[in-house]
């Protein structure tokens, strides 16, 4: 499902907006690097991870939440 998602973006006029909702905990790490250099080609893309550590690349911007307070 996540590479049909992924090719319907690509193929777009209009880039979307791309939400991917705790996608890297079904990946393994190899996986997560081809997914983030996929999404990093998109201009807006949202990825939530519960940690950090998950991400296999530098985020261009972490919002990080605990207790549901955003800091």
């Amino acid at each position: 499902m996540l590479s049909l998602i992924l090719a319907e973006a690509e193929l777009l006029h209009t880039p979307p907006l791309l939400l991917l909702d705790d996608v890297l905990s079904e990946l393994d790490a190899g996986r997560r690097r081809v997914l983030a250099g996929r999404i990093a080609r998109l201009p807006q893309t949202v990825v939530t991870a519960t940690e950090a550590s998950a991400l296999p690349l530098e985020a261009s911007q972490v919002v990080h939440v605990e207790h549901g307070s955003a800091r």
